[in-house]
């Protein structure tokens, strides 16, 4: 080792000492970010210190109240039965539903966060957690009583599950945005271990560099000022940060959430105030440590300088032998690379198992393009929307295109619908912040309907969008799996994965997935092809004995149905 540069050997201490710092304080915030703003019960109590339940109830009523009043007025042109729908909704919209369901949502979508549920959780209308309205069960039914009728139809309906009410409005980009935040929560959570046997194995390749009781001590007390330096300037940064945020930054989360820029910024506040507070801690902790470290090398320096430490035969072992010193720190070294590389292992694993991959191949293949050319007249703030289908590369007529939002400065509302015009679809708006969602019409039947998104118009001239549109799958095949256990019964909530290994149509995606239903019966609708099916070892899928995966080949118009029966693991 004496053989190194000794230039080498200062840079790679001090790199070493400084990354191995980085790693403990990025597991440190990221072990303090997943039990704090990644839980549900830290969120419950938010819940309450901000009045959430409250405000979500007025918001809620008010919106019901309105709506029954614009449909009162006789230029409204609504269905009875729609109308009495309406009038019943408000009947059953009580406090405690609201409550119920929010702490429901919550819940369910921490679950969705950390894997423990495949699907976003249900909106409870009725069922033995919500009152049933009296007059719903007692009030007899009659012909000209189409009130109780859609009511009764309502309550025949005891929830709704939260990802298909909402695609039904045409609000994908909020899956898109749950989707997000469950890898972000991946990633955060698979920190701290990884962080932890990331240092300890920088630790280990020093001390085989150099075992001397003063180079280990000085790399630690290296790498301890390293995270404390990165906690005392997260913690400016935060102080910062929430003492200037400015109320518009929140502008395209509210257009979702009727939350006031107000109750926002005092929710993050209180999100992140564990967080500073925890960060406040280890900077104490920090400095304390390196008091004791100092202490600790007086103390013992001069012991180990007199081999006074060491017991009389390891003494001799340890200055006789050097073999042993090099085969004990070979074996500290490999040892600490083996479980970082386990850990990593590990974590690709659980990468490819889940539906992440899915989440960092769609993020990859964004949908929009932004361009911004100037314009002469600053007062000129022009949308031009380009609409292209991705593998042809040509513009796709006929779409329409729905444009909401208001303007910053003059608070100009805009809810218009374009259509194509010459090179695209061309818009005048002002500066703000904008929403544009896709309307289901003829034109865009053989194309996948893209997830509404955002955009900000923040200096004058033509704002260009080029939207991609994915094609359809175009007389598609049906693979069906039907999963049994040893008693032939049907097992739900296994999660299937169906790899595309070869495919005549290139708009076939390159993975599917799919989870069995009460029947225990899951469905692939795929272009024609040869996929590898494969079961997912996650959830229910845990209590039982896997079988390999096989080939599963499909045309085009065909059914086939594979039935498998699985055996429960012994305990």
């Amino acid at each position: 080792m004496k053989m190194l540069p000794r230039q080498f050997k200062n840079f790679f201490f001090y790199f070493t000492a400084i990354l191995a710092g980085i790693c403990i304080f990025a597991s440190l915030v990221s072990s303090s970010l997943v039990s704090n703003i990644f839980s549900d019960d830290f969120h419950k109590q938010l819940f309450e210190q901000n009045n959430i339940y409250k405000h979500a109830e007025d918001t809620l009523k008010q919106s019901i109240t309105k709506l029954i009043e614009d449909i009162q007025s006789p230029s409204t042109t609504l269905p009875e039965q729609l109308k009495d729908i309406l009038y019943t909704v408000e009947n059953i919209l009580t406090p405690q539903m609201i409550r119920v369901n929010l702490d429901n949502i919550r819940g369910g979508i921490f679950k969705y966060f950390k894997g423990d549920n495949a699907f976003l959780p249900d909106i409870a209308l009725y069922g033995e957690i919500l009152p049933h309205v009296s007059v719903l069960k007692n009030e007899s039914i009659s012909d000209d009583n189409q009130n109780v009728l859609s009511a009764r139809f309502i309550k025949s309906i005891d929830k709704i599950n939260l990802s298909a009410l909402l695609v039904y409005i045409n609000r994908t980009d909020i899956s898109d945005h749950l989707m997000t935040t469950k890898l972000v929560y991946w990633i955060i959570s698979s920190i701290p271990q990884v962080g932890v046997l990331a240092c300890l194995f920088l630790l280990a390749v020093n001390i085989v560099l150099d075992s001397r009781s003063t180079y280990v001590f000085k790399w630690l007390r290296i790498t301890i000022f390293a995270c404390g330096l990165a906690c005392i300037l997260t913690f400016i940064l935060l102080i910062i940060a929430f003492s200037r945020i400015p109320l518009d930054i929140f502008d395209p989360f509210l257009s979702s959430v009727p939350l006031g820029s107000n109750i926002a910024v005092a929710y993050l506040k209180d999100l992140f105030q564990p967080v500073t507070v925890h960060l406040l801690r280890i900077i104490v902790f920090m400095v304390l440590f390196l008091l004791a470290l100092k202490i600790l090398k007086n103390i013992f320096k001069p012991l180990i300088a007199q081999q006074k430490l060491l017991p009389k035969g390891l003494k001799q072992i340890w200055s006789v032998s050097p073999r042993i010193k090099n085969i004990l720190l070979s074996l500290l070294l490999f040892s600490t690379l083996f479980c970082f590389s386990f850990s990593i292992y590990a974590a690709s694993q659980e990468l490819k198992s889940d539906d992440l991959s899915e989440i960092i191949e769609k993020l990859r293949h964004r949908n929009t393009q932004i361009k911004i050319i100037p314009a002469e007249n600053s007062n000129i703030f022009a949308l031009l929307l380009k609409v292209v289908d991705r593998d042809s590369g040509k513009p796709v007529e006929g779409i329409e295109i729905s444009i909401s939002g208001k303007s910053k400065e003059q608070y100009k509302v805009f809810n218009e619908q374009i259509n194509y015009n010459n090179n695209g679809y061309k818009i005048i708006l002002d500066r703000g912040t904008f929403r544009c969602s896709f309307i289901n019409n003829d034109a865009m039947d053989k194309y996948y309907l893209p997830s509404p998104f955002y955009f900000d118009i923040k200096q004058s001239g033509t704002t260009i969008i080029t939207v991609y549109l994915d094609k359809k799958v175009i007389d598609p095949g049906i693979i069906e799996v039907e999963v049994l256990d040893e008693n032939y019964e049907p097992v739900e909530g296994i999660k299937l994965k169906l790899n595309n290994e070869e495919s005549d149509n290139s708009d076939s995606l390159p993975v599917f997935h799919t989870v069995t239903n009460s029947e225990g019966i899951g469905v692939f609708k795929v272009n024609k092809g040869i996929y590898d099916l494969d079961f997912v070892d996650m959830g229910t899928a845990q209590e039982y004995e896997l079988p390999s995966p096989f080939t599963a080949a499909i045309k085009s118009g065909q059914k086939d149905r594979y039935t498998i029966s699985l055996v429960k693991k012994k305990m």
